[in-house]
């Protein structure tokens, strides 16, 4: 037709060039495009109006036809109402093969509501709905990953502050314990500890205060668990696995003793030469505490290891440093022996990210040692069972453990050995690059990202959920739980095993208690009267 146009001299009009321009995109889609973008859907879209009157019915239909004008979308109202209705009906033939669209895969995705997605494992306990057009209920069942799909166990669990994390973790490790299944949760804040005064929980449950807990409960040495030998079928394979443990102590030793000396040593080159001379002397074993290692220091030939020894001494005077240098005897890590066991660590000041280590606070300089200790003491619950029995672990605040080379060894580990030791992690964060900067990403099995406003971070989150970027969808994670007054309406965009991926409102409305117990909002105190401030 332009060829036409043009052996006339005739100026051809402005719609036929943007036919031409667009049907040159659709072509350059179709063979150089990505596979989605690429695909087209042959197709009979129908839409249905109902109304309780035939003039309400009419109505509505030409609100719609006045909505679509400016799309240039062209509604018809054909006859044989009556057979294009029945084709609402699944099952039923398509009663015409006229107005047949040939539309882009993803365009009928967004407009049509039963091309949302199935997400879940169809055989776990009910955690809530996807929040579409169409509404389905999403299971998740924490060892699907690991004994079905023998994939990695590892779920985060990342999103803003109220993105309604904890009340996600506190849902999937309730129903779990329901099961029958050891949980531990590692919660520094302290608000999932309520779980364990829930009725159901109260006989099978431990709130375990780690601030007020034994002297040298966290010592390094002791809280990596030594290998079970009932859990290797040979005395070799039994071998291996001391001496990764060991050297998981020496590693993790060296990287608590470098937390609790000030930046400006630490820094130092001889710092990390003398630290790990004394403690490669202790070769690891699990009776060692810090204590030995300060001795080697005052033994070193090295002036600086003096220097280094007489800043862990000072430090060992603090109130809470009381956890990784035992008092008199050694003290043995407790077991963790209950069905739920909540680790908690309330008044723990963690420094915020901004911040300079020069600039930390000596209650921030400690909080970051806790928590990288309080972590391994919860991996505890995992080695320190068989192999084959179901584990679930619980860690929140994990983008500590990514900033020092233990925490991150413990997160790959535990990444790494969920599927043999049969085990769902549960890691929450704050930002999806705290979990994809710990080389884990072939470990996720499934995910859930909350609400992320920022679009830097959205676009790491959709790279955990492993959609496209760059195409809108930032703008979905900006937009979850946006009632912010409706404590149950937090919402979440899944990843299940399968890589199906969709957005979940998580449902606590058939247990209102268990909502009251995991739900972390500030609420206005009443006074005396009974009144609201």
């Amino acid at each position: 037709m332009q060829r036409h146009f043009n052996e006339h001299e005739l100026d051809e009009p402005l719609a036929l060039d943007r036919q031409a321009r667009h049907a040159r995109e659709v072509e350059d889609q179709m063979t150089r495009g990505v596979d989605v973008a690429a695909a087209r859907v042959h197709g009979w879209f129908r839409v249905a109006v109902t109304g309780r009157t035939e003039d309400e019915c009419l109505e509505r239909a030409r609100k719609i036809k006045t909505s679509y004008r400016s799309r240039r979308v062209t509604i018809e109202h054909p006859k044989g109402q009556y057979r294009l209705l029945r084709e609402f009906i699944p099952g039923e033939p398509v009663s015409s093969t006229a107005y047949r669209r040939r539309l882009p895969a993803l365009y009928v995705a967004a407009g049509v509501p039963t091309a949302s997605n199935r997400v879940g494992d169809r055989r776990g306990p009910y955690i809530g709905f996807t929040a579409g057009a169409s509404r389905q209920a999403v299971m998740f069942d924490t060892h699907y990953a690991t004994e079905v799909r023998e994939t990695s166990g590892l779920v985060p669990v990342v999103g803003g502050l109220g993105a309604g994390k904890s009340v996600l973790i506190g849902l999937v490790t309730y129903e779990a314990v329901r099961r029958g299944i050891p949980s531990v949760i590692l919660d520094p804040s302290g608000p999932l500890s309520r779980l364990t005064e829930l009725p159901e929980l109260r006989e099978h449950s431990e709130h375990l205060d780690l601030t007020t807990a034994a002297s040298g409960t966290l010592n390094p040495f002791e809280v990596v668990a030594p290998p079970v030998r009932q859990a290797f079928s040979d005395d070799k394979a039994f071998a291996e696995a001391e001496v990764l443990a060991a050297q998981d102590r020496k590693l993790l030793a060296m990287d608590v003793i470098r937390m609790l000396l000030p930046a400006s040593v630490d820094a130092m080159p001889s710092t990390s030469l003398v630290i790990s001379d004394a403690v490669r002397a202790t070769r690891g074993t699990a009776e060692t505490s810090l204590w030995h290692v300060v001795q080697l220091l005052e033994q070193h030939q090295d002036p600086h290891a003096r220097v280094v020894a007489n800043y862990l001494r000072d430090m060992a005077e603090l109130p809470l440093a009381r956890l990784f240098f035992p008092s008199t005897e050694q003290t043995s890590a407790r077991r963790l022996g209950a069905r739920l066991t909540v680790l908690t660590m309330p008044g723990l000041s963690l420094p915020p990210r901004s911040v300079p280590r020069d600039h930390w606070s000596t209650t921030e300089q400690l909080s970051v040692p806790l928590l990288h200790l309080a972590s391994w003491y919860a991996a505890r619950a995992v080695y320190g069972r068989t192999m084959q029995s179901r584990k679930l672990v619980a860690l929140d605040e994990t983008h500590f453990l990514g900033e020092w080379s233990a925490g991150r060894a413990l997160f790959t580990r535990l990444g790494r050995d969920s599927r043999k030791w049969n085990t769902c992690v549960l890691a929450a964060s704050q930002n999806p690059s705290d979990v994809l900067g710990m080389d884990v990403a072939n470990f996720m099995s499934a995910a859930f990202v909350g609400r992320i406003e920022d679009e830097d971070n959205a676009r790491d989150g959709l790279r955990m959920l492993r959609v496209p970027t760059g195409v809108g969808y930032e703008r979905v994670l900006a937009s979850l739980s946006q009632q912010r007054g409706d404590e149950s309406s937090r919402e979440f965009v899944m990843r299940d095993v399968d890589g199906n991926v969709d957005r979940v409102r998580i449902d606590l409305s058939a247990n209102p208690g268990l909502l009251d117990v995991l739900n972390t909002t500030a609420r206005p105190a009443a006074d005396d009267d009974g009144l609201v401030a």
